[in-house]
């Protein structure tokens, strides 16, 4: 039996073909989703913020993604200091000031390494390393 693939590169052509057709279809397929791009940031009607502030005051939103320990990381990796998490930090995916205000009752946090350097042990240590950023957060 012959795999498909072998038939289908013996025919002259073809896989330039299949490669220009997909090519197209995905092209032709994206262009409805930039009909739904949003030009510019608009804010959310204050009826809305009111409820949404509503909800959280009796009930905790519990964030369960925040790059922050990563990125404070990658601060102190080139050298730099870590900036004061009590002011906002525009930079950072988060900052005391904007958790407070977005009503963050609680946060997990996650120690992400790389595992491409398993082998040469780099990626424990540099799981250890924030595993340590995270507590000393």
């Amino acid at each position: 039996m012959v795999p498909l693939a072998v038939l289908i590169g013996s025919v002259r052509g073809f896989g330039s073909f299949v490669k220009k057709t997909l090519i197209a279809f995905f092209v032709i397929g994206s262009l409805p989703l930039s009909a739904f791009s949003q030009d510019e940031w608009r804010a959310p009607s204050p009826d809305l913020l009111d409820r949404a502030r509503a909800i959280l005051s009796s009930v905790p939103l519990i964030e369960g993604h925040n790059d922050l320990p990563s990125r404070l990381l990658d601060i102190e990796g080139r050298g730099g200091s870590v900036p004061d998490l009590n002011h906002v930090q525009p930079l950072l995916p988060a900052d005391l000031p904007r958790l407070r205000e977005g009503m963050v009752g609680a946060q997990f946090w996650s120690a992400y390494t790389h595992s491409d350097s398993i082998d040469t042990g780099a990626s424990l240590r540099h799981a250890l390393r924030g595993i340590d950023r995270i507590h000393r957060l």
